[in-house]
């Protein structure tokens, strides 16, 4: 597995069971150019979305770990 494969999955909060909407849209619909949302539209975080693969407080402290983006995303798993 190579670094950004785990990287990937650690941050993912899809995986404790919540989902974070809008990450991504399409900028063009014709030319279907798809872009990371850095503010430009709404996000939306759903918790208790889907049944968690690993409890919560677990992937707390791994984002408190690894730091970065993930880290400020944690404040809305609380």
């Amino acid at each position: 597995w190579s670094v950004s494969t785990i990287k990937g999955i650690l941050t993912n909060e899809k995986y404790a069971g919540s989902a974070l909407l809008q990450k991504t849209f399409t900028e063009d619909y014709l030319t279907h150019a798809v872009r990371k949302n850095k503010g430009e539209r709404m996000m939306y975080y759903i918790k208790y979305s889907h049944d968690p693969i690993i409890d919560r407080n677990t992937f707390r402290e791994v984002q408190k770990m690894i730091g970065g983006k993930a880290a400020e995303r944690l404040a809305l798993l609380k």
